[in-house]
């Protein structure tokens, strides 16, 4: 057996061959595996609430953009109907004065 060293020794020894390790996980395999499954699990739901928001967005967008053209085409039937208002109030106009002229005549 080789010589025996107390544990205060043992302990910086040790401390000294872990650091000359090179970096990386110093774990079991299965506890690698498992971190890594975990991570790429979380990847994932990150990627799909990414996506889910993304759809939302898209969506409010589009609602938007609908209400938008909904706006634009009752602002436009409005203008419309102005126009015809007017149109008929000319007419309306004009009937009378032929009838005024009519009458004098």
């Amino acid at each position: 057996m080789g010589p025996q060293f107390p544990s205060a020794v043992m302990s910086v020894i040790f401390s000294w061959m872990e650091s000359e390790l090179p970096p990386g996980p110093r774990e079991c395999p299965q506890q690698q595996q498992k971190e890594e499954e975990e991570e790429e699990e979380e990847e994932q739901e990150e990627e799909q609430e990414e996506r889910r928001k993304e759809r939302g967005r898209r969506r409010r967008r589009k609602e938007e953009e609908e209400e938008e053209e909904k706006e634009e085409e009752e602002e436009e039937e409005e203008e419309e109907e102005k126009k015809k208002k007017k149109k008929k109030k000319k007419k309306k106009k004009k009937k009378k004065k032929k009838k005024k002229k009519k009458k004098k005549k």
